[in-house]
This record gives C-alpha cells, structure tokens and sequence, in this order.
C-alpha cells in the first residue's frame, strides 16, 4: 500500500507570527542602540565645540592680555578695552551679555549676518563693523552663521548644532587670588548661573563656558550636586567637563 505524502510551502500562521516578533524586536533593539549612538556623537560634536571655544579664549588673551569680560560689569567692558587697545580713546560697548560675548569677542561684529573681526587700526578697532574700507583681523573662531541664535544689532548668541538655548561666557572674577562669579543669562525664560561645587568656583582664574547640553535647556546652576537632581541640567556640557560627571 503507497502512502502519499505532500510537500507544504510556506509558513503557518503560527510561524510568521513568531518571526514578525523576532523582527519587531530586533528592529526595537537596534532602534534602541542607534538613537544611544546618535546621542553619543552629539554629545562629542559639543564637547569638541567647547574645546575649540575655550582656545579661542586662550588666543585671545595671548593677544590681548586678558580673557573678555562677559559683559555682567559694565566697567569690566570699559576697563577691558582701554587694556586690549591703549591707544583708542573714549572706547566703549554696551549691549554685552554672557550669551553674545563669545561670538562679539572672538568674531567681532556682526554685519550682513557673519561676524567681521575688528579693525586693525590701533586708534579705533571698529566695534560696530560700520568701517569697510581698513584693513580687519580674522575672527579668532570661525562662527558658523547657521548656528546664530538670537541676533541683535552687532550681537548674536551661538548655539551648537543641536539648537536649544546659546552657549554661555562668565569670565572669573578674581580678587586677592580669590576667584568668584556673579551674573545670570536669561534665554526666553530659562535663566543659567555659573557652577561651583560646594564654595569652591570651576574655572578658577579662567572662565565657564556652559552648553545646555542635547535637550537645549539650562535648567539650574549654582552647586553641581543640587544641579545633578535637575532634569534639564542634567545633561549640560561645560568646558570643565560634564554636570553629570562632576556631581558626587
């Protein structure tokens, strides 16, 4: 007696809906691991920013003899520039806050949307970018102009690529060998103040520079480890290091 036997094709029911489970979560473990990663090189690409505004700095005093001020003292500013150019007389700016400093700075005046440096001419640096016909000194950061934040004038703050609130100066403040910060920035509501761990300041004798990190916003400064509790601080990238990072 022959016994006939048939060949089946395909899948059961049963089967294709185990491998759409495997794929599901195969895709929602990669999807998963690519947004860790996408974090992650962001996280960098601020981290090297930072680096390469803090040398800008150390090029500007090498230049200049001291680092800028961040614009909370209006007599710093007056102060600051008779020291960067002797010979001009009657300088001054005002309009300078800790979320433009850098980019006035480093880059100059603002004009036609890009940052022009300064004049050359040690009588009138040209602060406001108006004289086109002498000579200028290039800007000691190359700014990106789509990264312009806020833009005011001849000021305009500078975010990283990821936007959110702009990346934030305060210049220490130093007396006696002391060093102190003061001042607040206030972007859109959110307000951001230097950091500190304990009574002792980072950036001693030198300067912050804050990012809001991935999430675009400041949330507290002050002490790192009440700023650490923080949900939007949390994640915010410094020159001196991670807020994450430096918290106990």
């Amino acid at each position: 007696m022959k016994h006939s036997s048939l060949t089946r094709f395909g899948f059961t029911l049963v089967e294709m809906l185990t491998v759409i489970a495997i794929i599901g979560i195969l895709a929602a473990l990669m999807s998963g691991a690519m947004v860790a990663v996408r974090a992650r090189v962001q996280k960098a690409a601020i981290s090297a920013e930072l680096k390469q505004l803090e040398m800008a700095l150390e090029a500007y005093k090498t230049t200049y003899g001291e680092y800028p001020p961040d614009g909370t003292d209006a007599t710093a500013v007056k102060r600051h520039l008779a020291k960067a150019y002797p010979r001009a007389t009657g300088l001054n700016v005002t309009g300078i806050n800790p979320g433009n400093a850098l980019v006035f700075w480093l880059g100059g005046p603002i004009k036609d949307g890009r940052t022009v440096g300064f004049s050359k001419d040690p009588k009138n640096p040209d602060v406001t970018g108006s004289n086109t016909t002498t000579p200028r000194s290039a800007p000691l950061y190359d700014f990106n102009p789509a990264q312009f934040g806020t833009v005011s004038g001849n000021f305009a703050t500078y975010t990283s690529k990821t936007g959110g609130s702009p990346y934030v100066y305060f210049r220490a403040k130093v007396s006696g060998g002391t060093t102190s910060y003061t001042g607040t920035f206030n972007d859109n509501g959110a307000s951001i103040t230097p950091y500190k761990k304990g009574s002792v300041w980072y950036g001693e004798k030198r300067f912050q520079i804050i990012s809001p990190g991935l999430d675009g916003k400041y949330g507290v400064g002050g002490d790192v480890n009440a700023a650490i509790k923080n949900a939007d601080a949390f994640d915010n990238q410094t020159n001196f290091g991670d807020i994450e990072d430096l918290a106990d």
